[in-house]
């Protein structure tokens, strides 16, 4: 533990880890303490109505959790300036949503009641439903942390020297934002918005440099 604690402080961007219970702080506070009263733009596009509940996808939802935090703990450990883009990427990318939250409070009223089906899938659907109100969902952090993840992984020399890394983060960042569509968690216009964000997120971050894969795979041609 004391040579794990060394390699983490030998990190000088460490304290950049600090912004996720910061952000899950006062993601919190906005949920659980604005006013009673406060009225709640529905989020909803009628591309929703045309998108069936799939209790399966909320296995690729809840996947988002691991998705983001062993690459970045391996990124702490190993790959500093990786670690600062990602962890900025986010802090960027997250607090933009939370404002929008604050400033333009925002729903989405799609959820089945009940949610249908037996078995494990509805189950946890059901339990992410309890734990996670249908408020504040415009822009998707959710399809955000997907994307900014895939943007890190684009930059990370561990996963440019596995040509097959990259794709397989893609692959899976299109998967967790399609199950916030099938398992009702978010609207279409909710993903949207996310990936509108995502672009001046990618040029804030990594425009001077631009897509390192991208960049390798045209010099190997």
């Amino acid at each position: 533990m004391k040579a794990l604690w060394k390699r983490i402080m030998a990190n000088r961007y460490w304290p950049y880890a600090l912004y996720l219970p910061a952000y899950l702080l006062a993601f919190w506070v906005i949920e659980r303490f604005m006013p009673a009263d406060r009225v709640y733009w529905p989020s909803w596009i009628p591309l929703d109505d045309k998108i069936p509940f799939r209790a399966g996808f909320v296995y690729f939802y809840v996947m988002w959790f691991p998705y983001l935090v062993v690459p970045g703990v391996f990124w702490l450990l190993n790959e500093p300036e990786t670690f600062r883009r990602y962890m900025l990427s986010i802090a960027l990318g997250f607090t933009f949503a939370v404002i929008v939250c604050v400033v333009f409070p925002n729903c989405q009223n799609m959820r089945p009641d009940p949610v249908p089906g037996k078995g494990l899938a509805p189950a946890i659907v059901r339990m992410l439903y309890a734990a996670d109100t249908n408020t504040n969902v415009l822009p998707s952090v959710h399809v955000i942390g997907a994307a900014v993840m895939a943007y890190a992984c684009a930059y990370s020399p561990a996963v440019r020297r596995h040509g097959w890394m990259l794709p397989c983060v893609i692959v899976l960042a299109v998967m967790i934002t399609l199950s916030t569509l099938f398992i009702k968690q978010h609207s279409a216009l909710d993903v949207i918005t996310a990936l509108i964000v995502c672009v001046p997120l990618w040029f804030a971050v990594y425009g001077r440099r631009g897509i390192p894969a991208l960049r390798d795979a045209k010099r190997a041609k």
